[in-house]
């Protein structure tokens, strides 16, 4: 037997540089520990979110999206995912809440 999975909304924002602030601030708010700094020789903002494992985060970088996952099926609440799976999984509800807090 085939099944599909129901639809399902979640919370998820794009970061970028002309989104790197709302995204950083709706972040901070559901998990605490993230932090901004610049990565390699350009200096271009990226997001460091705390793991479960002592001294060690994910990184995001612009493009990805943060999907916030309120499922329990996971240790952490922020998911980072690189905006080709992003685009290849979901499809934006409601393109002006992108940005929304």
């Amino acid at each position: 037997m085939k099944v599909t999975r129901k639809p399902k909304a979640i919370e998820a924002m794009q970061f970028t540089n002309e989104t790197k602030e709302a995204v950083y601030y709706w972040a901070s708010k559901i998990q605490k520990g993230i932090t901004i700094s610049g990565t390699g020789s350009d200096n271009v903002p990226c997001l460091n979110i705390p793991t479960d494992i002592s001294n060690d985060y994910y990184t995001c970088k612009f493009g990805d999206w943060l999907i916030f996952d309120t499922s329990g099926n996971v240790a952490r609440s922020l998911i980072v995912c690189p905006e080709r799976a992003f685009l290849d999984e979901y499809d934006l509800v409601d393109k002006k809440e992108e940005t929304v807090l």
